[in-house]
């Protein structure tokens, strides 16, 4: 019975690679050609390797490429130095436009529902929604907080307490 060392220094002597091995001692080569003369097994793995071998590289599809390498390597070198500039050209500061919108647009913005939301909670606008519902706030003189929504189309009145 063979180790998987004995089988990969077998398959390797097939392939011609077993020189390439590490660690091989220097004799190993002449060991590996006895144990074939003697063991039908590794004799057997060797010459099946190196059928498929033959094999592999008879049935190899050919590719030819239609432009040489400088032509492949000249596009890669163009995409790299595009996605350069396209990276300075992002870090270029913006137009006067880009600023506004960028910064104020959103300030704006949140004010306008600080505004709002105060607006609503001191019940000085009503929130109206499609189809007539409304939100009021009906607070009464004695402060409990109550919100009253009532739908008008669905003929439903619900109440919030706070």
């Amino acid at each position: 019975m063979k180790t998987n060392e004995q089988y990969l220094e077998l398959q390797a002597y097939a392939d011609g690679q077993l020189d390439q091995l590490e660690g091989l001692p220097p004799g190993r080569r002449a060991e590996l050609e006895r144990m074939m003369a003697d063991d039908a097994e590794a004799r057997g793995l060797v010459e099946g390797v190196r059928s498929l071998s033959q094999l592999v590289r008879a049935n190899e599809p050919v590719h030819t490429v239609p432009a040489s390498r400088e032509f492949y390597w000249s596009q890669i070198q163009r995409k790299i130095e595009s996605a350069e500039r396209a990276g300075t050209r992002a870090q270029t500061p913006a137009s006067p436009r880009g600023f506004w919108l960028r910064w104020w647009l959103p300030v704006l913005g949140a004010s306008a529902v600080a505004v709002t939301s105060f607006l609503v909670s001191v019940g000085g606008l009503p929130i109206t929604r499609a189809f007539g519902e409304t939100a009021v706030s009906d607070r009464g003189s004695d402060s409990s907080g109550a919100v009253v929504f009532r739908s008008e189309s669905e003929g439903v009145t619900i109440c919030w307490l706070d």
